[in-house]
């Protein structure tokens, strides 16, 4: 199977088809918690992840995806795996030194890690929302993570943002994405086996709120502290 796929190929295997759980298969419920190991780029986190473990067998797999705010740490998800992110760019960091217009502040991070399990046996689909607000399900990208190299045996990792070149080489029409447009952005991963079998699906959500949103919220809750106050001199 290729790296990427878009919508339009793979929605009538993944949606239109009548779903199968295996008789060997124990499923989890998705849950905000950690993954059992992170072996991708510098610094990132095993927390605040949404992690589904999957007994297959003798085995198990579990996948997991998140979101986090570039250069600055994680995003605590909220009830119904939903990340509150903020719009504009990253800020600048020592890796990063020079501003870069077209990133998001947020980056969105997956992982798939099979133990005592085959993973040529299943394909794990990431599904990423390049227009917030459009629930045009054929304006997403969905791909099979296990395609790119293991980073360590049965290990699928790795973090993407919406503004990444990468994107704009197998679609240009997407680009360029504008890290301070409002919107809901939808994510989900699944674990499917080889036969067609969907045996977890994870959805979140990202909402990024109008530049300046949250400040306008922090205020008010101050001017909310100061009223109690002088009610209760």
């Amino acid at each position: 199977m290729s790296l990427i796929k878009k919508k339009r190929v793979l929605v009538a295997a993944l949606i239109c088809g009548v779903t199968f759980f295996a008789a060997n298969v124990a499923q989890a419920t998705p849950m905000v918690g950690s993954i059992s190991t992170v072996q991708f780029g510098t610094g990132n986190s095993a927390d605040n992840w949404i992690v589904d473990t999957i007994q297959v067998g003798q085995g198990t797999v579990e996948i997991a995806i998140k979101a986090k705010n570039r250069f600055i740490g994680d995003i605590i998800p909220t009830s119904g795996f939903v990340f509150q992110a903020e719009a504009g760019n990253p800020p600048v960091s020592g890796s990063n030194p020079t501003l870069v217009p077209g990133l998001t502040i947020w980056n969105f991070e997956w992982s798939a890690i099979f133990t005592g399990v085959d993973a040529a046996d299943f394909n794990v689909i990431l599904g990423a929302d390049f227009k917030p607000n459009d629930p045009d399900l054929a304006n997403r990208f969905f791909f099979d993570v296990t395609a790119a190299p293991e980073l360590s045996p049965g290990v699928f990792q790795d973090s993407q943002n919406l503004g990444f070149s990468f994107w704009q080489g197998l679609d240009p029409a997407i680009m360029p994405i504008d890290p301070f447009a409002a919107g809901t952005y939808q994510f989900s991963i699944e674990l499917v086996e080889v036969t067609g079998q969907s045996l977890s699906r994870i959805d979140m959500t990202v909402q990024v709120p109008e530049p300046g949103a949250v400040a306008l919220f922090g205020l008010g809750l101050l001017g909310l502290v100061a009223l109690r106050r002088r009610r209760t001199i």
